[in-house]
């Protein structure tokens, strides 16, 4: 899946800490380059999303919210920031659209991938920041804080994990945190997380590698 950055340098379009060396990288792609790329009929780049109905995943960079149903007829020169890769989980009880992205509601993201999947796993990132909710019935609750974490030592790094079963009639949205080594607008943690699905017991493992 393609993430807002890659698509950002594929499009040429300046995105929040791009750098001068990005840009700069975009002007020398040429047509033979870009043609290694998908481009799809709306302009965007590569696949927004990856679906697999067997085992009930729907992962995402940022959102799975369908675009052409919250992007409105006036956004113009904005529409990209409505696609799949720039959407995010909003911090506030309502959904809204800033130049950062569209700020979805975790029960439009439930309802939505629904339509797709009965009893979902939405993995998601571009926030930077781990999260965790159930969906059950017609209730959502965050369970992220309420995880346990496990450490172990493994060749000088400190793995640090937490495990979130996955009940066969709920709902999930599970976030991954930073997954690359620059930091958020170069500040804070560095350190990458990863998840693993266990699927016999069914299980999303969250997990940094600390030194």
């Amino acid at each position: 899946m393609i993430g807002n950055h890659d698509e950002g340098f594929l499009s040429g379009k300046k995105v929040s800490a791009s750098s001068f060396e990005s840009m700069d990288a975009h002007e020398r792609l040429g047509a033979e380059d870009l043609s290694f790329f998908k481009q799809n009929k709306d302009g965007t780049f590569g696949n927004q999303e990856f679906i697999d109905t067997k085992n009930g995943l729907f992962c995402i960079h940022g959102g799975p919210l369908d675009p052409k149903k919250i992007t409105p007829k006036n956004a113009d020169g904005d529409a990209w920031l409505y696609q799949r890769n720039w959407q995010r989980l909003t911090d506030e009880g309502f959904e809204f659209f800033s130049y950062h992205g569209y700020h979805y509601k975790a029960s439009s993201a439930f309802g939505e991938v629904g339509k797709h999947i009965n009893n979902h796993i939405i993995l998601c990132g571009h926030q930077h920041m781990e999260a965790a909710l159930v969906h059950q019935g017609s209730k959502i609750r965050e369970i992220y804080s309420k995880l346990e974490s496990k450490k172990e030592k493994i060749s000088g790094h400190v793995l640090e994990s937490k495990e979130i079963d996955i009940h066969p009639t709920s709902d999930y949205l599970i976030r991954l945190g930073l997954g690359g080594p620059a930091g958020y607008y170069g500040v804070g943690s560095s350190i990458p997380h990863f998840a693993i699905i266990q699927y016999d017991p069914k299980k999303v493992i969250l997990f940094t590698v600390n030194p």
